[in-house]
């Protein structure tokens, strides 16, 4: 099966429990507008740390420490994560997202800061590229090698409903993919 066929064929579009998911990037817009906007914090560099803050973080978490923080708490993370958000607080928003991982962390952070571009990115992480490859240790090799994060984007762009955005496409089937499917996985 090739690899655009099995994006189409995952069921997003027909499920229930997703209904509305492709708006996720809008409702994080928000909520990190938002909780910035309470807590005095620039806006800039907001989004940039909730992008930074999710490098192997679930949603939750990723919500909880960015909530952390606003509050001028720090956040509960590694390392390597913390010296960016270090990085973006202090101003030095391009060296937050320059830091190894840059090309999803900058995907992520264009995608909550303007959820209403026509022409969106596609964020590619772990699940995205599961949903492609149907296989973990293939995810990490198509994004291993070169050309792999931009081929495994151009296929969510050539696949995604009529009228719909690149980005609200790749949502719509995350959401689906990690609340449903690896639901169904890990309950049995």
């Amino acid at each position: 099966m090739r690899l655009q066929e099995r994006l189409s064929m995952n069921g997003a579009i027909e499920c229930p429990n997703c209904a509305g998911s492709e708006r996720w990037y809008h409702r994080k817009h928000r909520f990190i507008r938002n909780a910035a906007t309470a807590y005095g914090k620039d806006l800039e560099a907001a989004f940039v740390v909730y992008a930074v803050l999710s490098t192997n973080a679930t949603v939750a978490e990723n919500d909880k420490n960015f909530l952390r923080w606003c509050r001028g708490e720090s956040p509960r993370h590694f390392g390597t994560v913390l010296a960016r958000v270090k990085l973006a607080t202090d101003g030095d928003l391009e060296s937050a997202l320059a830091f190894k991982t840059g090309r999803k962390i900058v995907s992520f952070r264009e995608n909550l800061r303007w959820p209403w571009r026509k022409h969106g990115a596609v964020t590619i992480d772990r699940h995205a590229a599961d949903v492609i490859t149907l296989d973990r240790v293939m995810s990490k090799n198509w994004l291993a090698r070169k050309g792999g994060y931009e081929k495994l984007e151009e296929i969510y762009r050539e696949t995604r409903p009529v009228g719909w955005r690149p980005h609200e496409w790749q949502a719509r089937v995350w959401v689906h993919h990690v609340y449903c499917n690896e639901r169904k996985v890990s309950n049995g």
